[in-house]
């Protein structure tokens, strides 16, 4: 894993994908262990480095982006931070640690229900 990252620089990459129409970040490594905090290595389209962010992080952005209006068609960063947020919460499960539970309610309750338990 790289260095944590800023989460302006996620949100500024995100948001650049709207801007342009077109994907300008990649996840390039997530882990975690039972006892360690999953995080993920999110790029730019060039494979560099952004910084490494938590569960909590992507969800922040990834709501900011739906509350924005965001679709796969109109931010195509939408799709890989979903993604990202779903491997996340499977590496999660398989490591043994409990489901994520986020400390603020970022994730609209239709997408939270995707990474329920029950659902992973």
């Amino acid at each position: 894993m790289s260095e944590f990252g800023n989460k302006k620089t996620l949100k500024d990459l995100y948001d650049l994908g709207r801007l342009t129409g077109l994907q300008t970040l990649w996840w390039r490594d997530i882990g975690g262990t039972k006892y360690n905090p999953v995080e993920v290595t999110i790029t730019d389209t060039e494979q560099n480095p952004r910084g490494t962010y938590w569960m909590c992080d992507i969800d922040e952005v990834f709501n900011e982006g739906l509350q924005k209006g965001d679709t796969a068609l109109t931010n195509p960063n939408l799709p890989v931070l979903k993604k990202a947020f779903a491997e996340m919460a499977a590496l999660r499960k398989s490591v043994g640690q409990e489901s994520y539970k986020p400390s603020k309610a970022f994730v609209p309750k239709e997408i939270s229900a995707l990474f329920a338990p029950e659902n992973t």
